[in-house]
């Protein structure tokens, strides 16, 4: 489905599997920072509760097997959860019109948090380019 070339030396029962990386610069208040976010990542937008964010891939895939979310720090940072903010009903239909989701950082008590300015979010998404799937 997507429109590039992809090599993989791994081994996975899912067929096609793809992996992108994102990095996730973070100014004052949680807002983005730069432009570039990484190899098939088309965007991301900070939204207007703290620490969400939205992610637009640059390539339609068939299903989105598993995100990953971790921040890099110099101190401690506040956010010590993360999560793929979207029903899960409903997630892979609407990634399949927009290419987007959103992630959410949350801290020990599980509300919406920023990191602090000048720390990384960094994203791994895994997804299936293949529309044959075996474990669906």
């Amino acid at each position: 489905m997507a429109n590039r070339n992809f090599y993989s030396t791994q081994y996975s029962y899912e067929v096609e599997p793809v992996k992108v990386y994102a990095k996730i610069r973070v100014g004052a208040a949680g807002a983005v920072s730069g432009t570039k976010f990484g190899l098939g990542i088309l965007s991301v937008v900070k939204e207007a509760t703290a620490g969400q964010y939205s992610i637009a891939l640059s390539n339609k895939f068939a299903q989105l097997l598993h995100v990953s979310i971790t921040v890099i720090a110099p101190i401690p940072t506040v956010a010590l959860a993360s999560q793929v903010l979207e029903d899960p009903a409903v997630i892979q239909a609407d990634l399949k019109v927009d290419k987007t989701f959103k992630i959410q950082l949350l801290d020990v008590a599980g509300a919406a948090v920023n990191v602090a300015s000048g720390d990384e979010i960094r994203v791994e998404i895994t997804m299936r380019q293949s529309k044959i799937g075996r474990g669906d």
